[in-house]
């Protein structure tokens, strides 16, 4: 079959099932709750009611005690996050790099399917955390055109809302 010459086709990496029990956060690492107001299901503290609040929110004890509606606010919580970073020491194999990528982009999908932001830094390229199937497919493609022997930029540590660094 020919091929035109003027196309291009990216072939994204092998994705095989992968177990991520062993690198998954525990417990409630990942899911503690900020010391801020959102949406998350504990109870923050009580505030007046305002046009536009949800009136499922509202805090009927404290209704009556204050003579006014007063609502609940609650504590946001945190939701699982993971960076995966794909690197290469100076002796590696390019087969050996395939399989990082591969894998980089299998676990990708796995948190993603299981509900977590992910974020992916591979050489050169960074992508930043996100959830969904658009998100993957950017994953994806930049595993797809890693570049993994160019490390163009420092690797940041950790930010807040990353809950675990998985190094390849």
């Amino acid at each position: 079959m020919e091929a035109d010459t003027g196309s291009h086709v990216l072939v994204f990496p092998n994705l095989s099932p992968v177990e991520i029990d062993e690198i998954a956060p525990r417990g409630n690492e990942g899911e503690a709750a900020l010391v801020q107001t959102g949406q998350g299901s504990d109870p923050f503290s009580v505030k007046d009611f305002q046009a536009g609040d949800n009136p499922r929110h509202i805090h009927w004890k404290s209704t009556a005690k204050r003579g006014k509606f007063m609502r609940r606010e609650f504590s946001r919580e945190q939701e699982p996050a993971v960076t995966i970073r794909v690197g290469a020491g100076p002796n590696d194999a390019a087969d050996v790099l395939e399989e990082r990528i591969e894998r980089a982009a299998s676990l990708s999908a796995r948190f993603i399917t299981e509900g977590y932001a992910v974020a992916v830094q591979c050489g050169s390229a960074d992508v930043g955390l996100g959830r969904g199937r658009d998100h993957l497919l950017a994953i994806l493609r930049e595993l797809a055109l890693c570049d993994v022997l160019r490390l163009d930029h420092a690797t940041p540590a950790a930010g807040p809302d990353v809950s675990r660094v998985i190094e390849l």
